[in-house]
């Protein structure tokens, strides 16, 4: 058994040695051609260049003289021409009406004025007794007899002061005697105859109502 592994072992280390061999063999002739070989050679080329020629400067051309433009002349346009519309005989008539109306409220303003002018001066005591007469007239017209009161048969007078102010309007109503039964229908009377101007001002006045039956 010994000798036959040796056997291969020297089987083995034989063949490896011709491989070896061979190998040194076939590599000798191409180690020798690449020494045999020429070297490349290298010759210089010389490169000539030309310079550029001169290029002239280029000359621009003289500018032609600008003539100026001729100016424009604007022709006149026509007018139009303005149509003149005569008024209507409607629009006449009522230009003379408002015409006519003027005149007519200026103569009764002049007619008033020449009235105030002409009429004597009024004195204050005079202006007062005509409102204090209005005002007492005013009053006994819208007083009503209370229901109560005729019911039972009462009469009587009531006496007051009643302030009115420049306005004409009620301003106080002071009761100073009288059956208190007709104090409501005495001022509701008061109330119904104002407002009532007067041309003194703030004026007050005492009266007295008469209640009665008929």
């Amino acid at each position: 058994m010994m000798q036959l592994h040796w056997k291969a072992c020297g089987f083995f280390c034989s063949l490896l040695l011709h491989l070896g061999l061979a190998y040194l063999l076939w590599k000798q002739p191409l180690l020798a051609g690449a020494a045999q070989a020429p070297a490349a050679s290298f010759s210089a080329v010389r490169v000539s260049v030309a310079a550029p020629a001169p290029v002239a400067p280029a000359v621009a051309a003289p500018l032609a003289a600008a003539t100026p433009p001729e100016p424009i002349i604007e022709k006149p346009k026509p007018k139009p021409a303005v149509q003149q519309t005569l008024p209507t005989h409607t629009q006449v008539a009522s230009g003379a009406n408002i015409v006519a109306n003027k005149v007519q409220h200026q103569a009764s303003v002049d007619a008033a004025n020449e009235q105030q002018r002409a009429a004597p001066p009024i004195n204050p005591k005079a202006q007062r007794d005509l409102h204090f007469n209005e005002l007492a007239a005013r009053i006994d017209a819208h007083k009503h007899y209370p229901s109560r009161a005729r019911k039972r048969g009462i009469e009587g007078r009531v006496t007051f002061i009643v302030s009115i102010d420049a306005s004409g309007n009620l301003a106080d109503v002071e009761w100073l005697k009288g059956n208190r039964l007709f104090y409501k229908s005495t001022l509701q009377a008061i109330q119904r105859s104002l407002p009532l101007p007067s041309p003194l001002g703030a004026v007050a006045y005492k009266l007295t109502l008469v209640y009665q039956l008929k």
